[in-house]
């Protein structure tokens, strides 16, 4: 089920204020949330495009407003490092035929931290 940013962090300040860490977690389950949803430039062929995830979270369409106002290129930022915090702990691996994708859940350590996070059922691998 798609979980937006948001409905885990309402509040742009409370989103600022968390650790690198603590951000990182909560991007991964929002990264996990897109797997399955049809229709999304984010998570295609079991694949997730940092680009993509970025261009979603500015919402550049008519009308559309970003998902935390003028907050959002300071967000933006923060969900950088933390995507490079989770990228270099080994969560998310970059695919080497893809240069500009990275695959989730691939290592042992994010499956079990995902499992804890109830982000996939126990028992069940990620494809």
């Amino acid at each position: 089920m798609f979980r937006t940013l948001s409905s885990l962090v309402p509040n742009a300040v409370d989103l600022l204020a968390l650790e690198v860490e603590e951000l990182a977690g909560v991007l991964l389950i929002h990264l996990k949330s897109y797997e399955g949803v049809h229709g999304n430039s984010v998570f295609q062929n079991g694949l997730i495009g940092e680009k993509n995830f970025i261009d979603a979270q500015e919402q550049r369409g008519y009308g559309q407003k970003p998902e935390y106002g003028d907050r959002q290129p300071q967000v933006n930022a923060a969900l950088m490092e933390a995507w490079s915090w989770l990228e270099r702990e080994g969560f998310l691996i970059r695919d080497p035929r893809q240069r500009a994708l990275v695959r989730d859940f691939q290592t042992q350590t994010a499956r079990r931290v995902a499992r804890r996070l109830r982000c996939i059922p126990e028992g069940k691998p990620s494809s």
